[in-house]
């Protein structure tokens, strides 16, 4: 593994410690610091789309939320992590039905 891809590897786990331990400013902090790193590979760009998306939610933005994982690019169209997201954002707006699909796919 190459220095880099180590280094956002280890910002992105403390970035989803920060957001499991309801610290969102510092998990925020750590995924800006990411962001500055434009070689990431498409699987560390997916990651950071995922950890922007949860703290979105974190932080109160669920339309914001939905956006980041909407948004083409690095975000695959499945996966566990991507469904669940998906429905608690849409818990988060009203729209159990569409968060019902999710959560099911998850």
């Amino acid at each position: 593994m190459e220095a880099a891809s180590a280094k956002d590897e280890w910002a992105a786990l403390i970035a989803a410690a920060h957001l499991r331990a309801k610290r969102p400013l510092k998990a925020r902090r750590m995924l800006e610091a990411m962001a500055k790193g434009q070689g990431a590979s498409n699987g560390d760009r997916r990651r950071t789309a995922l950890l922007r998306a949860a703290l979105l939610l974190e932080l109160g933005d669920p339309n914001g939320a939905l956006a980041t994982l909407a948004s083409p690019g690095p975000v695959d169209r499945s996966g566990v992590d991507l469904h669940t997201l998906r429905g608690r954002a849409y818990l988060a707006v009203g729209q159990v039905d569409d968060a019902i699909v999710e959560l099911e796919s998850a």
